[in-house]
């Protein structure tokens, strides 16, 4: 993904664990409760005016439309949501599985009430993604017996109608 120096740069220098994460992060306002994941969203939130986070960007929206593609007709005063702009997304793995089943299940289509008028197929919402970068961060946030199996570095993965390869993986392994 990206290399950080931390013999020349000031923010990794002191970060050796969850703690010292936290303290370079809420130098005044320190939780000890905090978790893995806000670490990583605030650290996230940090990166972004030290390293160009282009490369990283994609746009996320949740949308109703049928098999074959047809939207949802609007109701009056009803509006399609906006998306938003994100640089990382978060999985939930439940149990162990492959890196694709897990993908699968965070982002499978889910039914929604109704039929489509122009094929009488029904609606799903789904969630799509459209990278604008050539990297992606995704910040899998499983429980410590789970674990993602089948997933090395030389590994190809098929996400968002591309193929991926892995590039960098970090891990958090509680004490």
């Amino acid at each position: 993904m990206f290399y950080l120096d931390t013999r020349h740069n000031k923010i990794f220098q002191l970060v050796r664990d969850i703690i010292g994460l936290m303290e370079l992060l809420e130098k005044s306002s320190y939780v000890r409760s905090s978790t893995v994941q806000e670490a990583f969203e605030k650290l996230m939130e940090k990166l972004e005016p030290l390293v160009n986070l282009e490369q990283f960007r994609f746009f996320e929206k949740r949308q109703i439309e049928c098999l074959r593609g047809h939207k949802l007709p609007e109701r009056p005063g009803q509006s399609e949501e906006p998306g938003h702009l994100k640089c990382s997304c978060r999985v939930t793995p439940h149990s162990s599985a492959t890196f694709p089943q897990i993908f699968g299940l965070r982002f499978m289509n889910t039914a929604c009430s109704g039929l489509c008028k122009e094929c009488y197929e029904e609606f799903f919402k789904k969630t799509v993604i459209t990278p604008y970068g050539s990297f992606h961060v995704m910040f899998v946030d499983g429980a410590k017996s789970t674990k993602i199996l089948e997933l090395t570095s030389e590994s190809v993965v098929e996400m968002y109608g591309s193929r991926w390869r892995i590039v960098s993986f970090v891990e958090c392994l509680p004490h």
